[in-house]
């Protein structure tokens, strides 16, 4: 990461839908080794495992479910990041 001169984020998947404390504590532990947390974190949801299971998106599984506007979110955010 240093040596390609670039930023690397970390992206925190599977917390748990309900549990902002136990996202905060991975947040802090990432920070503690001085890397990047994306501020997109992608929740344990049940979509994800359909989809998988489906050959599937999270998006192309269920449009209008929050796992699809997780991924939606994060490429956004990544778009942003690199461009």
């Amino acid at each position: 990461m240093k040596l390609a001169g670039k930023s690397a984020y970390v992206v925190l998947n599977t917390v748990p839908a309900r549990a902002p404390n136990i996202l905060a504590d991975a947040r802090a532990a990432v920070a503690v080794h001085g890397l990047n947390v994306a501020p997109v974190a992608l929740q344990q949801r049940a979509a994800y495992a359909h989809s998988l299971t489906a050959g599937l998106t999270a998006q192309e599984y269920e449009k209008d479910s929050k796992a699809g506007d997780e991924i939606t979110s994060l490429y956004t955010w990544l778009r942003s990041v690199i461009v």
